[in-house]
């Protein structure tokens, strides 16, 4: 693709090399979000007195899937928008996290649940809650997924998010 494209001629010109550091699908909701199965608990915006709690979730995020985490104070719009939700049960046990909208689409990320909380399901109901949401303020909901993760495919596929590209994040090394 073009990406690789511009990083091999990035490497002729500068000598450095290039690898693949993460390969993306790209996934669009082109219908309501549905849960196939039965999740105990649920979904409620996160607030400000959780912002520690939503915090550490979102490093957790950061550190699992191997990006840098974003710093802290950027989490208070979110919050304060209803852009972070939980899901509970009934403590939080998972978030979802929706970018700001442009051009009628916002972007699902963060999808988290704590290692003691997984295989319940709390992931999933949390992010078609959330995908409900949105499209109710009329909005076109995507997301990112690793593609390398057979887990989180399946799961948004399962909700009702259909593969429609691929990205690639390049990562130059000396």
């Amino acid at each position: 693709g073009s990406a690789t494209a511009f990083a091999d001629r990035w490497g002729e010109l500068t000598g450095r090399r290039h690898r693949v550091s993460m390969r993306l699908g790209l996934y669009n909701l082109p219908g309501p979000a549905a849960l196939v199965w039965p999740v105990s608990g649920t979904d409620r915006p996160a607030t400000m007195a959780e912002r520690l709690l939503v915090e550490r979730w979102m490093a957790g995020f950061a550190a699992e899937v191997g990006v840098a985490p974003l710093p802290g104070s950027s989490r208070v719009p979110a919050i304060e928008d209803g852009r972070v939700r939980l899901w509970c049960d009934p403590e939080p046990v998972a978030m979802a996290q929706a970018s700001v909208a442009s051009g009628g689409v916002s972007r699902v990320s963060y999808v988290y649940t704590p290692a003691e909380h997984r295989g319940r399901g709390y992931g999933s109901a949390v992010t078609a809650a959330l995908s409900e949401t949105l499209r109710g303020r009329g909005l076109r909901c995507m997301l990112y997924t690793d593609l390398a993760n057979p887990t989180s495919n399946g799961i948004y596929a399962a909700i009702g998010y259909r593969r429609i590209g691929e990205t690639v994040e390049l990562e130059f090394v000396d």
